[in-house]
């Protein structure tokens, strides 16, 4: 585990792992070994990807780290500190209504039904109950038909 989060993640390897990390995936042992020579120094790190291990190590240990978001970010963060400075209120935000996810809520549609939609299932149900109400009748006359016993 700690041989795959080292690889994925950039964790580093406990002293008391590095043993069994070793014999498990021999390519690792000059990492150890260069991990403890350099441990003491405060060089910089040259190749692209000795600084993508780094920042991935740095993430890893819950380090902080600066992130440049252009300069339309930067025009932002000055024009509301101007704003700010003269008092003016932010600008409103989106007038949609949110639900309780975020999502914009929208008035429901009764099933996306049109009104032609809605008639054809008005005269449907109509003649459903036509013909239940014909067929009820119908097997009643018939029991009272062919039931000897009831008079």
């Amino acid at each position: 585990m700690a041989e795959k989060n080292y690889r994925q993640y950039g964790w580093p390897i406990p002293n008391h792992l590095r043993a069994s990390v070793a014999a498990i995936a021999p390519d690792l042992r000059r990492t150890f070994t260069a991990s403890s020579s350099t441990h003491g120094t405060s060089g910089s790190t040259d190749s692209p990807a000795d600084n993508e291990h780094s920042n991935r190590l740095a993430a890893g240990q819950g380090k902080l780290q600066e992130v440049d978001l252009g300069p339309d970010a930067a025009a932002r963060t000055e024009q509301a500190w101007k704003r700010w400075d003269k008092g003016e209120p932010e600008p409103p935000a989106s007038k949609a209504r949110r639900d309780k996810y975020g999502y914009a809520w929208r008035k429901p549609k009764a099933n996306g039904k049109t009104e032609e939609d809605k008639r054809r299932d008005q005269m449907v149900e109509a003649v459903l109950r036509e013909a239940k109400r014909k067929s009820s009748l119908h097997s009643q006359s018939d029991n009272l038909l062919t039931d000897p016993f009831h008079s």
